[in-house]
């Protein structure tokens, strides 16, 4: 297999990342991103967003931010399934613990549904615990 490159996302990069979303591989996130939505957010302001490519292509991406105090959240990670198993989904992690670090986070918050157990490992993979300083409040209606 050729070198994983994983390197800030581009507003060039978004027609694949959109791709990805579409496909349903997305292991996070909710609504699929919009071209203004993630074009804004590719640089500065706290935002976190890379993507894994070989040969230029584009074959997964993180999406996160930094929010207030020093916590950062990642919304949004996926992966091309024929790219599952490989080295991707660990480079794109280590590179977004290392960008929150750079933007002044020492947490990271991340969303999983206890019906994905693909991305409840991915998290523990990295020492992410379940729990913590918040409770989520749920109201159903």
């Amino acid at each position: 297999m050729s070198e994983i490159i994983v390197r800030d996302a581009e507003p060039l990069d978004l027609p694949a990342i959109q791709e990805l979303q579409i496909q349903g591989d997305i292991l996070t996130g909710g609504r699929p991103m919009d071209m203004d939505d993630a074009g804004l957010r590719t640089k500065g302001d706290g935002w976190i967003f890379a993507v894994a490519e070989i040969d230029g292509r584009v074959i997964g991406f993180i999406h996160g931010e930094r929010l207030s105090g020093n916590w950062a959240i990642a919304h949004y990670f996926a992966v091309r399934r024929d790219f599952r198993g490989t080295d991707v989904f660990r480079r794109l992690g280590q590179y977004f613990i290392e960008k929150s670090k750079t933007v002044g986070a020492d947490h990271i918050l991340a969303y999983a549904d206890v019906g994905n157990p693909r991305l409840l490992n991915f998290y523990k993979y990295f020492g992410f615990n379940a729990g913590g300083t918040y409770v989520e409040m749920i109201k159903e209606i």
